[in-house]
This record gives structure tokens, C-alpha cells and sequence, in this order.
């Protein structure tokens, strides 16, 4: 994530803000290839490499159009830009601050909120001569796993 814009490498989407922005294959491997080498200058050569797997030096202008495309979708103003930054003759940039994305289902975080509230600390209990570890919780006693 990077500020508003966020990049799901799980679901293979991106977002700015609760926006889903819309974009070819080749653009999110792009952009995600970027984001991957935050503030690191990626010559035309290496993103042909990384995100085309190709090693051929013809291919600069194929790189400046699909970046010129990607900037197009992010709302980004090459002359000031907030995510991509052209190197004149070198390359480009990402230049935003991207931090991990992880963002758990709401549903799954309140569950759990719940059930160690009303969890009583670890227990042992004995069942035909074998102990179990776990915890006593409003659904019963959940096991440890061995």
C-alpha cells in the first residue's frame, strides 16, 4: 500500500481508496514490480526483464507506454510526481512510501476479539488417562494443536 493506493498481490487488484482501478495484466505486474523496489532506480532493461521476462534492449519505448498508460490510471502528473518518477535517460522510480498491506476480514477480527474476552487462560484437561492443552471458550474447549 501507498497511501490511497493499494495493490492486492492475493486477489490480483488494486485500489485508490475504496476504488477499484481497472487494469490489464501486464500494467498490475508492472506496477507491482515497482512497488516491489520502492525508491530504486529500475533501468528500461531490468522492468523489460522482470515484468516482459525478456532481455532485449529494443523494447524501451513498449516500457515508457506502459508506464505512460499506468500513470493515466494512478492520476499521476509526471512533472510532480506521487507514485512513478521518470529518470530522464535511466529509467524510472517509485517514489511513494509503500508499507505492508494486510488487512484482515472484519468478521474474523471480531470473532476473536470475542472469544478472548470470554477465554479462560490454558487448561489441562484429562480425558481417558490423556491430557489435552487448550482453552475454554463460549463454543467449549478448543485444543491446542500438537
Amino acid at each position: 500500500a501507498c497511501g490511497d493506493l493499494i495493490l492486492d498481490r492475493w486477489k490480483r487488484r488494486v485500489y485508490m481508496g475504496s476504488k477499484e482501478l481497472r487494469l490489464t495484466p501486464r500494467a498490475f505486474a508492472l506496477l507491482e514490480y515497482l512497488m516491489a523496489y520502492p525508491d530504486e532506480l529500475l533501468t528500461r532493461d531490468r522492468l523489460l526483464d522482470g515484468v516482459w521476462g525478456c532481455d532485449c534492449s529494443s523494447g524501451g519505448r513498449t516500457v515508457d507506454t506502459h508506464i505512460a498508460r499506468l500513470r493515466c490510471v494512478l492520476g499521476d502528473d509526471p512533472s510532480q510526481p506521487r507514485y512513478i518518477e521518470t529518470v530522464r535517460g535511466q529509467g524510472y522510480r517509485f517514489v511513494g512510501d509503500v508499507r505492508p498491506y494486510r488487512k484482515a476480514a472484519p468478521a474474523a477480527q471480531a470473532d476473536m476479539r470475542t472469544f478472548l474476552k470470554v477465554a479462560q487462560p490454558l487448561v489441562v484437561r484429562t480425558t481417558g488417562g490423556q491430557s489435552k492443552i487448550g482453552l475454554n471458550g463460549l463454543k467449549g474447549f478448543l485444543e491446542a494443536a500438537p
